[in-house]
């Protein structure tokens, strides 16, 4: 079905997530990590990172959602900057061989 309405968002929205993972010496040799992204549009950014310090794996994602208003006609602009973080997430992961 096709788009009808604008999408409006009156204040920007922002999330952040940080995670820390404890891993033993044999398991951070053997870590394989995901590499960073940095996603900037008119609409947001978004960003993944990921550190080893010590025995610990810290991850961090930031998301901020501009406040805006964006028309139909340029919804599918908007979309593919979700989908693409959508996309990213599904190919990511911390994988310990």
């Amino acid at each position: 079905s096709e788009r009808k309405l604008e999408v409006v968002l009156p204040y920007p929205i922002h999330k952040y997530d940080k995670s820390i993972y404890e891993l033993s010496e044999k398991q951070f040799n053997e870590i394989q990590m995901p590499s960073d992204i940095r996603i900037k549009t008119d609409y947001g950014h978004y960003s993944s990172s990921f550190l080893r310090e010590g025995d610990r794996l810290f991850v961090e994602e930031r998301l901020t959602l501009l406040a805006n208003q964006i028309p139909v006609t340029k919804y599918s602009l908007f979309y593919d900057f979700i989908k693409s973080i959508i996309d990213y997430k599904k190919k990511t992961a911390i994988v310990i061989k």
